[in-house]
């Protein structure tokens, strides 16, 4: 119960809390510093146990999936297309199958 709860604070917690000190590294709170932020606080899962890799993989690859692919779409390096939604659908369900299978 004590990971679990280290687990939950340590990620809802540490991004909110190092944004205003790193923002001065970043130039202001931008998306380069909002990922570090949050990629630190990603951490939080060394204190997890190892079995539920699995679970927060299933609820954190399909959201980075999104992320990548609506960034692209920003970036413009790719046009929209109507089935680019379906795509990232797949991509992640197939994610989470992989992560479940191991």
């Amino acid at each position: 119960m004590l990971r679990g709860l280290a687990f939950l604070t340590f990620v809802s917690s540490v991004p909110a809390i190092i944004m205003c000190p790193t923002q001065r590294f970043f130039g202001g709170i931008n998306k380069l510093c909002s990922a570090f932020c949050f990629a630190v606080g990603a951490l939080g899962v060394i204190f997890e146990k190892p079995s539920k890799n699995v679970q927060l993989m299933s609820f954190f690859a399909p959201k980075a999936i999104e992320i990548v692919f609506n960034l692209v779409k920003e970036k413009a390096l790719i046009q929209d297309r109507f089935w680019h939604k379906y795509a990232a659908v797949i991509i992640s369900a197939s994610a989470i199958g992989l992560q479940a299978s191991r």
